[in-house]
């Protein structure tokens, strides 16, 4: 998993998109694993 740093991502456009796209998707596999009781 990439740790971003939102200060700097907020700076350039397409950093931005790719920390929304990975928050996102962290959030959906999160929540995923948890539902699943499965551990990544």
């Amino acid at each position: 998993m990439l740790i971003l740093n939102k200060r700097d991502s907020i700076q350039d456009p397409v950093d931005n998109l790719f920390y929304n796209l990975s928050l996102f998707l962290f959030q959906k596999i999160s929540s995923y694993s948890v539902s699943h009781k499965t551990i990544f």
